[in-house]
């Protein structure tokens, strides 16, 4: 399995936000579909940090049903995309007062 963590950016207040890219192998990363999957844009929809991490086990894990969707999909995953919103607890708003989903 191909498994790469990496810094995407940085938020207003300079906390990192990272991407995960999961594929076969690295040469599949090139020719797959991709398959973007983000979580937390509204940092107090806590539930959905609890869908991210079921999807991220199941992809990760050996079954025989994730090792065929890595095998023809790139998963890009972005685990929180409004880190400044959960930690300064901002709940629709980034620390700039915008509705990132709008």
């Amino acid at each position: 399995m191909y498994y790469q963590r990496t810094e995407l950016c940085r938020t207003m207040t300079g906390i990192p936000l990272y991407k995960i890219v999961i594929s076969r192998d690295a040469r599949c990363c090139r020719k797959n579909q991709v398959v973007l999957i983000t979580s937390r844009v509204h940092s107090g929809e806590t539930p959905g940090s609890e869908v991210f991490r079921g999807i991220y086990d199941f992809i990760t894990s050996d079954c025989r049903e994730a090792k065929y969707l890595r095998r023809f999909y790139t998963f890009i995953l972005i685990p929180i995309m409004n880190p400044d919103g959960v930690i300064c607890g901002n709940y629709r708003n980034s620390t700039a007062g915008v509705d990132l989903n709008r």
